[in-house]
């Protein structure tokens, strides 16, 4: 609380408070800087006449303190700047060559320094090693920007390759352990029905009657009904341009528009339209044209790591 002071009026007969204009008020304050500006010069100049080294030993000693600051960051940018670099080789030479994508390259990650951010340095700005590092750090957070940038599009590109290899046909349709007989012949052969030769565009797998088949990736059941010759069949639509086809059921387990899972049940063996005998037709198509199914059954799988799919299948 300010002090009020107090005059005697003698026309009023009474103590009145003491009041003052803003000019003598600023007058005031003037003179009271003054006197404080005057009392740090004198303090400076008796230190600098009487005691000068002591007072020139004190600013030595802060100016090599910042020196040895400065120094430790300039350390630790060079560690950032190699982690970085790191990250760049391991980026172009690793993760994008096994995802086949491009490289970023020297000249792409050069014109992602571009640009310059004013720091408001002043006078500072003169000294070489704080302009040295302010250059240094400018620069590596245009680098991590640029490489958090592509590591995102790494994980974009990580989590569609997962999509495609999930839906890619990859298994053999029926447990190995329920075939009685797998033909491989794909292409021309002579009919066993109508007897005259025509291509065959898939694979027969023989099997008992109500044996399970099992959808060879993820997709979307796109038909599931009687189709003349295919009798019984299912169609999926694996996505990537891949479709399979499952002929000559005796009975459907999933319908139209029903996602599908790799190693799901999703009919039973049996021998409807034109067939000789219970069996399974599969057929692989990419791109609306057949493909021999066989380069995508990977038969040498192990029989615990199949079991293991068709677990995962009926989470």
């Amino acid at each position: 609380m300010l002090k009020i002071y107090y005059r005697y009026d003698p026309i009023q007969c009474a103590f009145v408070p003491v009041t003052y204009g803003f000019s003598i008020a600023l007058k005031k304050i003037l003179m009271l800087s003054t006197a404080g500006f005057l009392t740090a010069v004198s303090i400076l100049t008796i230190l600098l006449v009487y005691n000068p080294e002591k007072l020139v030993g004190t600013i030595f000693t802060e100016n090599q303190a910042h020196k040895k600051d400065w120094a430790e960051l300039s350390a630790k940018l060079q560690v950032i700047q190699q982690e970085l670099n790191r990250l760049e080789k391991q980026d172009d030479q690793n993760f994008r060559v096994a995802l086949n994508m491009e490289k970023l390259g020297p000249d792409i990650r050069r014109a992602g320094i571009g640009g310059h951010e004013e720091f408001g340095l002043g006078e500072s700005a003169n000294i070489p090693e704080i302009s040295r590092a302010f250059r240094t750090l400018t620069n590596l957070k245009s680098k991590a920007r640029l490489q958090n940038e592509s590591f995102r599009e790494i994980s974009r590109s990580v989590s569609s390759t997962e999509e495609m290899l999930a839906s890619r046909p990859a298994i053999q349709p029926i447990d190995n352990r329920q075939l009685t007989r797998f033909h491989p012949l794909f292409g021309m052969r002579q009919h066993p029905v109508y007897g005259d030769w025509r291509l065959h565009n898939g694979l027969d797998l023989t099997a008992a009657s109500g044996t399970p088949v099992y959808s060879t990736g993820d997709g979307i059941v796109i038909s599931a009904e009687y189709r003349g010759g295919y009798g019984n069949v299912i169609f999926i639509n694996h996505g990537y341009g891949f479709e399979t086809r499952y002929a000559h059921l005796s009975g459907f387990k999933v319908s139209e528009g029903q996602k599908v899972k790799r190693g799901e049940l999703i009919g039973l063996v049996g021998s409807t339209g034109t067939s000789t005998g219970s069996h399974l037709h599969y057929e692989v198509l990419f791109r609306e044209k057949w493909i021999n199914p066989i380069h995508f059954m990977y038969r040498d799988l192990k029989q615990s790591s199949y079991n293991e799919i068709i677990r995962e299948a009926k989470k």
